[in-house]
C-alpha cells in the first residue's frame, strides 16, 4: 500500500514536499494550489516505471484526460536545468511478494558449499517476509549533450533504510552503482548445517558473491568497489525491471561519476544549467 509521495522540482512544488497517503485521502484546496499536481506525479512515475517515457505527455493509465506535456512543462518554473525528484514509500508483507517465486528467473532457495560441510539456505518465503516496507525515489534530470531528460538516480530503501543508489550520467552506455549498504538485512541469510539441523550460521549472499570477484576486487567492501551495467539515454538509471540485473564489469575508476548529494549531475552546462 502506498503511504506517502515526496515531491521536488515538479511543476509548482520546488523545495521537497511530504504527503502521507492512507487507505481514504482527501485532497483540499483552493484552485491552483497543487491538488492535481500529486496526482499527476504519480502518473508520471507510472510512465517512466511502466513505459520508460521520460518525457511523458498522455499517458497510458490517464489516456485522452491527461497529458502532462513532457519534462519542460513538469519540472518546477520550466527550468531545465533543475531535476526532478519524486519517492514513493510502500508498506507491504511478504505474503504480497510470493508471485516472484513462480518465475524460473528468481531463485527460491539457497545453497553454501564449504571444503567440507555443505549448508542449506533460508529461502525466499523467508527472505521476502522480512520485507516490511520499502520505497523508491526517481531523480530526472535533462541533458543537453542528448537533448532529452533521462533517470539520472534511481534510488531504493527497505524497512526505513537506504539499499542501493543507481547513477547514470547522459552519453554513457553504462549506468553505476552509486552506493550500496551490503550490511542490509535484505542481503543476510540464515543457513542450517546439513549434518546439524540445531546449529545455523549467517551468510551475507552480498559480500559472498562480491568475493567471487577475486584480485579484481580494489577493495574488501562491496560499496567501495562501484559495479556499472550497461544501459543507454532511455533508461538511463532506471533498471530493466523485467529482466535480472547483470554487472559485467567492475568500475576501474570511481571518478568516472560523481557521488553526489542527493541532487542531480549533468553532462554538460546549459541555460538555468548547474
Amino acid at each position: 500500500m502506498l503511504t506517502k509521495i515526496e515531491i521536488e522540482n515538479f511543476k509548482g512544488i520546488g523545495d521537497r514536499i511530504s504527503v502521507p497517503i492512507k487507505p481514504i485521502t482527501l485532497l483540499f484546496g483552493a484552485n491552483s494550489a497543487g491538488k492535481s499536481t500529486i496526482m499527476q506525479a504519480l502518473h508520471y512515475v507510472g510512465e517512466i516505471l511502466e513505459r520508460q517515457n521520460v518525457d511523458a505527455g498522455r499517458t497510458a493509465r490517464g489516456g485522452s484526460g491527461i497529458d502532462l506535456g513532457g519534462f519542460a512543462e513538469l519540472v518546477h518554473k520550466k527550468d531545465i536545468g533543475r531535476a526532478i525528484a519524486i519517492r514513493l514509500e510502500f508498506e507491504l508483507d511478504g505474503e504480497s511478494l510470493k508471485d516472484y517465486l513462480a518465475d524460473d528467473k528468481y531463485v527460491n532457495a539457497f545453497e553454501i558449499r564449504f571444503e567440507e560441510d555443505s549448508a542449506a539456505l533460508g529461502d525466499t518465503d523467508y527472505q521476502f517476509n522480512r520485507v516490511q516496507s520499502f520505497w523508491v525515489e526517481l531523480e530526472i534530470g535533462y541533458s543537453y549533450f542528448v537533448k532529452q531528460p533521462n533517470v539520472t538516480r534511481y534510488s531504493i530503501g527497505v524497512n526505513g533504510k537506504r539499499l542501493a543508489t543507481l547513477h547514470y550520467k547522459p552519453g554513457s552506455i553504462y549506468a553505476y552503482i552509486e552506493s550500496i549498504d551490503e550490511d542490509h538485512e535484505v542481503f543476510r541469510v540464515d543457513s542450517v548445517p546439513f549434518d546439524n539441523p540445531g546449529g545455523g550460521i549467517s551468510v551475507n549472499i552480498a559480500t559472498s558473491a562480491y568475493a567471487r570477484c577475486g584480485s579484481q576486487a580494489p577493495s574488501s567492501k562491496l560499496s567501495n568497489a562501484p559495479l556499472q551495467f550497461k544501459t543507454n539515454a532511455i533508461y538511463g538509471a532506471l533498471p530493466r525491471l523485467n529482466e535480472i540485473l547483470e554487472f559485467p564489469d567492475l568500475v576501474p575508476d570511481p571518478s568516472m561519476y560523481e557521488s553526489g548529494n542527493g541532487h542531480s549531475s549533468h553532462d554538460e552546462k546549459g541555460p538555468g544549467g548547474i
